[in-house]
Formats: structure tokens, sequence, C-alpha cells
């Protein structure tokens, strides 16, 4: 996980604002409100520079910049700078805006508890009426997974009182509990509602798109393939499709109580930014929706092709073992980005002109002669490298030296204050920086081994384990010895963690190594793994497609005129014959529309059995992943299939 390109890095001291800082607030919330948030960016990074003294965190600084990384970076690394800004010390209107900030980012990250603590907070910190009501409203939403009775309530309460835009997400919020609850003549009269109020709601609440998303789910559970479609083209469904790796993160049957004949179908949502909500509309039943819930929360929703508001409905059921591409999301505060905020830190959002780089040049000059050592330095040379590379990309005036003094400046700097979390973003490009040396190939990828390996087991365990996808992703760079090093450093480290999921999966990713190289290593690692024996993850050599018979005339016609695109994830059971069966389709994106056309088709898949001592043997477990997609033009054309998933598990 890396930190986003667009952040710089300085620093500032006084917990109050210097002279003239209450206009400064002034114009930042103006600004703000206005969503003209370059120009609030810019007024905060007048605070920064403005600041004096020894390095700490400032909440007041902490709160305003985190409410503007809100917009511009992850949840996991906003979090980091509001939780410092929400203190008493920092005024009024900018702690309560900081604190609605904290439990709405709680909320998109996963944190549903967490976010109703803050909300609960919030109702008794709020100082007007409408504050307490939208606190009111972030409850309910938080509890709607476990307790969608209560939210309906609360709902139905708000949709009597305040404006328009108040009373619309109140409505909203009674239509997604009514359809949770199987209500869907009340889901429907709560919708009406919505969709009229939506047109005096604020455009960044999106309000039409969202209830168009309920709209959808309704159509759905009503069997109303038009007008399921038609809501498709409000939400713009097909233009950003649900990621198929969300299947990866699924509940396992059996666990939490959780049976293979339940599914869950959700509402998912993101906007222009870094914004997304996960809604679950419609159950098999109530109790399956919190372990989904929390499978999924805060994972990345779709494909982004781009940056447009986008929504969709998608539909899931649990898997029969563990993926070995198994990550869960992260939800508690990014390790590198508290490790700035701790320390007072911040990141100018700047710009790549003549003035704001002379500006940053000079406060580095001035710091650098007065302290050499002062923690600031990390962060203003930081931000002037990547103003200075922002600057060589669009106009090219820059020197080739500067870039890596300032990064290996800060980067020692930051060694020596202990920052060793922070560098595995450093190696995320490690083969773009093997591909830039001038000589020894070998001695370089070897470096970046030993580094790599060292990291392993010394980085926080957490962020380690989140960096082994980008490990994997570059096979063909890393060697399978390294590989192997990688996942057994890993696994030492989950020793005392021997039910932790995450595990499992490593596990699985070591098997995948060992079968090619070490059949009898490999079998007592699936047994480590306490896998059960019929699954075609246990086989010595996995099953295979030979052909599949789905050719372009398969996809759904009353679905191109709206260029509806997305996924499909199936497992199914492979006999020692060759034949499929069982199947039970694990993620449909968007929900109904291809997984009936796969269904159908599965019947008629060639497959390479899997084999165990050089013989063929029935299991079950396989999982097959399908994209269906339109081209350009909007001319269609057969879906892409991948192999089968070796989580086939």
């Amino acid at each position: 996980m890396t930190m986003p390109a667009g952040l710089f890095l300085s620093f500032l001291a006084a917990v109050a604002p210097q002279s003239g800082g209450q206009e400064k607030l002034t114009r930042f919330e103006q600004l703000t409100a206005a969503q003209d948030y370059r120009a609030a960016s810019a007024v905060v990074d007048e605070m920064i520079l403005a600041s004096s003294g020894d390095s700490r965190p400032d909440p007041l600084i902490s709160g305003l910049y985190g409410r503007l990384l809100v917009n511009r970076a992850p949840p996991t690394i906003a979090i980091a700078f509001l939780a410092l800004g929400d203190s008493d010390s920092v005024p009024l209107p900018q702690h309560l805006a900081t604190v609605f900030a904290l439990a709405t980012t709680q909320e998109s990250s996963g944190q549903r508890q967490l976010a109703a603590e803050t909300y609960r907070r919030l109702q008794s910190l709020a100082s007007s009426a409408a504050d307490r009501r939208r606190a009111e409203l972030g409850l309910a939403r938080a509890q709607l997974a476990d307790a969608p009775a209560s939210s309906l309530a609360t709902a139905r309460s708000l949709a009597a009182v305040g404006n328009a835009a108040e009373r619309w997400e109140a409505e909203l919020l009674a239509a997604q509990a009514s359809l949770l609850l199987g209500d869907r003549d009340g889901a429907r009269l709560a919708l009406d509602r919505a969709w009229g109020l939506s047109a005096e709601a604020p455009a960044a609440s999106f309000a039409p798109l969202r209830t168009a998303i309920v709209k959808a789910a309704l159509a759905d559970r009503e069997g109303r393939r038009d007008a399921l479609f038609a809501s498709f083209v409000t939400t713009m469904a097909g233009s950003n499709p649900i990621d198929p790796d969300l299947a990866d993160l699924l509940p396992i049957c059996g666990a939490r109580q959780v049976q293979p004949e339940d599914w869950v179908t959700f509402g998912a949502f993101a906007d222009s930014d870094y914004g997304q909500a996960l809604t679950p509309l419609a159950a098999s039943r109530a109790a399956a929706v919190a372990p989904f819930m929390d499978a999924l929360d805060g994972a990345g929703l779709f494909e982004r092709k781009d940056r447009s508001a986008v929504g969709t409905i998608f539909t899931v059921r649990c898997r029969t073992a563990i993926s070995p591409q198994f990550n869960p999301p992260p939800r508690q505060a990014d390790p590198r980005a508290k490790w700035f905020a701790s320390r007072g830190l911040y990141i100018p959002f700047g710009s790549a002109g003549n003035e704001w780089i002379n500006r940053l040049s000079e406060r580095i000059e001035q710091l650098s002669q007065a302290r050499p050592d002062d923690p600031r330095l990390i962060a203003l040379r930081l931000g002037l490298a990547a103003s200075l590379a922002q600057r060589a990309s669009s106009v090219g005036d820059v020197q080739a030296w500067q870039l890596p003094q300032l990064e290996q400046q800060s980067k020692a700097a930051m060694r020596r204050l202990g920052g060793t979390d922070i560098f595995l973003f450093e190696l995320s490009d490690f083969v773009e920086k093997i591909g830039q040396e001038p000589s020894d190939f070998a001695a370089a990828l070897a470096a970046i081994q030993v580094r790599l390996l060292a990291l392993a087991g010394d980085a926080p365990l957490e962020s380690v384990y989140e960096f082994t996808p980008a490990v994997f992703a570059s096979s063909g760079m890393l060697p399978p010895a390294f590989r192997k090093s990688w996942i057994e450093t890993l696994l030492r480290r989950f020793d005392d963690r021997r039910d932790d999921p995450r595990r499992q999966a490593l596990q699985l990713r070591l098997v995948e190594i060992e079968r090619d190289q070490d059949l009898k290593a490999a079998h007592a690692t699936l047994r480590g793994a306490g896998l059960p024996a019929d699954l075609c993850a246990a086989a010595d050599v996995l099953p295979a497609i030979d052909q599949h018979h789905i050719d372009d005339e398969d996809f759904p016609r009353d679905a191109l005129p709206f260029k509806v695109a997305g996924n499909t994830v199936a497992e199914f059971a492979v006999t020692a014959s060759g034949r499929t069966s069982a199947p039970r389709i694990l993620l449909a994106a968007p929900s109904s529309i291809f997984d009936p056309i796969f269904l159908q088709k599965l019947g008629g898949f060639e497959m390479r059995p899997a084999q165990t001592s050089g013989h063929p043997i029935s299991c079950r477990g396989v999982v097959q992943r399908v994209r269906w997609k339109i081209p350009e033009g909007g001319e269609n054309r057969m879906p892409i299939f991948a192999d089968p998933d070796p989580s086939a598990s």
C-alpha cells in the first residue's frame, strides 16, 4: 500500500492559529463548502509553512488536513490525521467537522462499530438540531447490517423533519432497511419519496445515482429485468464493473454459522474521489448479512477505469475454502501516515510552480542551517522532491540529481527516527528500479531480495502481508526460491496466530510453489493447513478447462443496448471423468445478469480432471472467474476466461 503521489510533507507546531488565523479558518470553510479543494489546500499550506518550534502534532492542522485527505486519499490515510484532530482544543466548528469526517471515514473503511460510537458522541457534541439529526442518521446507517429494524425506525422518524436534502437520505435509508427486511411495498414507497426529493439534494451527494442503486435491487428481487437495466443507466453500472477479487475475501461456509445456501445482495457506490459505500439490500436471512459485511466492507469495490461516480448491485455466497489471494482490506490507520501524523509532519498539497518550489527551497535552507537534524526537513525535502518530479513531467527543467538527493536525505533521516515501516512503499516499484540499473542486473536483483526479506522479518506484519500480492505479481522477476523464502518468513511470524485466516492463505501460496518442485513438501504443507482431502487444491495436479463452449452469442442480448459489463465467479466440482457438477455462484456482478448463462453452459465444459499419484480423481472447490466485456464501439465479443483459480482449494 503506497502513499498517494499528490501528497507533500511539511510540519506545523503551533497549537492555535497564528495572526490572521481566524480569517484563514473562515476562508477554509467557505472553500470546502464550495468544493474548491485546491484553494482550500493552499490555505492549509500557508498554515503549515508559517509554523515554528519543535516537531509535535497539532490538532487543528491535523483535522483540516485530514478533511482534505478524505477527498484525495484512501480512508486509512485520512483517519491517521482525523483522529488527532478530534480534540477539545480545536474551535467547535472545526472540531465538529473533523469528527463528522472521522465518522464517515470509519464507515467507508469498514469500521462500522467505531463509526457508530463516533456518531453517538456527535449527538451530544452537536450544537444544532440539524447536526444532531445528521449524527442520528449516520448512526442508523452504521447499524443497518446488524439492526435493520432499528435503522428503519430511526430513518422513518428523521424523514418527517428537516429540509428536503435531509429527508432524502432518511427516505433512502428507510427504503434500504425495508428491502433488507423483505418489505418490498415499504421499500417502493420510500424509494418513490427519495427519488422525488433527490433533485433538491446537494450534487455532491449523488442522490439520483444512489437512489437508482436501490431501485435496481428492488427490480432484481421482483424479477423486473427491464426496470433493472433502466436503473443501471442511471448508475453507470457498465463503465466500472465490480472487482472480481472481492471473491477472494468471501467468508468460508460454516464459519460464523454461514451456510452454503446463504446469499447477500449489496449495493455498491463510489464517488469521483475516494468515497465509497457498501450497503446490504437483500439477503437469504438477516443473520447472514453481518459476516459478509465484515468480510467485504472497506475493500475496493470497482475495477476503476476512470474516476466517474458509479453504482451497481451484486450478490455473493460463501466459499468452500479460503483463497491463497486472501488479503483483507486495511481498516486501521495506515502505519506510514500514522508515523508522519504522530510526529507533526504534514504533507503540503502545494504545486509544481516556481513560486511554490522557491518558497519550499528557502524554508529547507533556513532549517538546515539552523538545525541540520530538524525532523521537519524530512517532510520538506520529500515535499520538494514531489513538486520537482511533478514539474519535471510537465516542464522538464529539473536537474537529474535533485530528486534522488532529496529522497535519500529524507529516507536516511526517517531511518534515524525509527521509520522502518515507511519503506515498504519504497520497494513497491522495485521492478522498475531493477530495469534502471546501468550494469549488473543480477546484483541489483539480489540486493532488492535481501532488502525485501529484511522487511518481511522486521516491518509490521499487517503491512508486510498487504505487500505479498505485489511480490507475487512480479513472479516473472522474482525466482520461486525467493517467493518461498518470503512466505516461510511470514509463516514464522504467524506461529502464534494459528487461527488467523491469513496464515492458511500463505500456506496455500506455498503449496502453489512446492507442487512444481517437491510434492512431498506440498503434501505436508497441505496437511498443516488443515484442508479437506477432497478439495481440488489438495491434488497433485489441478483440474483445467480444455473447452468451455461459450461464445459471443451467449452474451445476453437485452444487456447490449445498456452496455452492461460484469464479472461472474463460480465454484464447482469436477469428476474423475472430467464432468462438472455442484455449481455455486460466489459472485454475480451485476446480480442476475450473467450468472444464469454461466450455470447453463457449465455442464458443457470439457475438463482435464485433477490427479493424485498419477491417477484422475474427483474433487470439489474449483473456482472459475469469467469477465463479460463489451469492447469499444458497443459490439459484443466472447467473454474473457481466466484459468481455474488454484484457490480451488
